[in-house]
């Protein structure tokens, strides 16, 4: 299982900020693998093992679009907190 990962930046903030959800379009989906995202810091530009936050979407829950018109929404269980620094999205599925 080889996930995938989408680095972003969270910059001038004076204090941080919380993710609630994360929005991503799907193109194709497994029929039955549900898919995990996990938030992460960066170190070195690279994700690290330590997760922030996960939340898990069955594959019937997983909207597909060829065109990007239909996001899938990742809410987390809690509101996650990030202070000014690089982080990465990640996404696995056995799939």
């Amino acid at each position: 299982m080889d996930p995938i990962a989408q680095t972003f930046q969270v910059s001038n903030t004076k204090g941080g900020c919380f993710i609630t959800s994360i929005d991503v379009f799907f193109k194709t989906k497994s029929t039955t693998a549900p898919v995990n995202l996990a938030i992460t810091p960066l170190i070195g530009g690279v994700p690290s093992n330590s997760i922030l936050a996960e939340a898990m979407m069955p594959a019937s829950s997983v909207n597909i679009s060829a065109t990007a018109a239909v996001a899938t929404k990742f809410t987390f269980p809690v509101p996650v907190y990030v202070d000014d620094g690089d982080y990465a999205f990640i996404l696995e599925s056995n799939s």
